[in-house]
């Protein structure tokens, strides 16, 4: 199992920066919860609540202040109790000022019945391994 949630998170991310909302959704369990640092920056929640509204605010309202926007996976790994700790660099443009946005965020991924039913975003990595009770 934990081979098979690092290959989900891998297509998770794929599938964000393909724009691949029918495959993001499809990831995701319909009760998803998100906490991130980085959307307050946008003017959007910093937790987001339930499939529809992850992929709303992916689809929707991230494209209205960011253009081509994606994600370079870093690193993707297995941790001990079956959840999946992500490293990934995010690259977009201002929508409105054309500046080059580029930012790297840790994840922490929890899963139920082989979708993604919780993530929480961390500035770094060892903040991220820290709040998973985990040693580097």
């Amino acid at each position: 199992m934990p081979e098979e949630n690092v290959e989900l998170v891998r297509r998770f991310i794929d599938a964000f920066s393909r724009r691949d909302r029918e495959t993001f959704a499809a990831l995701l369990h319909p009760e998803v919860e998100w906490d991130s640092f980085v959307t307050p920056l946008l003017g959007i929640a910093e937790t987001m609540h339930g499939r529809d509204e992850l992929v709303r605010v992916t689809f929707e309202r991230i494209p209205q202040v960011l253009d081509d926007w994606h994600a370079v996976p870093l690193e993707v790994e297995a941790l001990a109790d079956g959840q999946v700790l992500s490293v990934a660099r995010y690259e977009a443009r201002g929508s409105s000022s054309g500046a080059e946005i580029t930012m790297e965020t840790t994840a922490i991924y929890r899963f139920d019945s082989g979708v993604i039913l919780h993530v929480r975003e961390f500035r770094t990595r060892e903040e991220a391994v820290e709040a998973a009770g985990l040693s580097e």
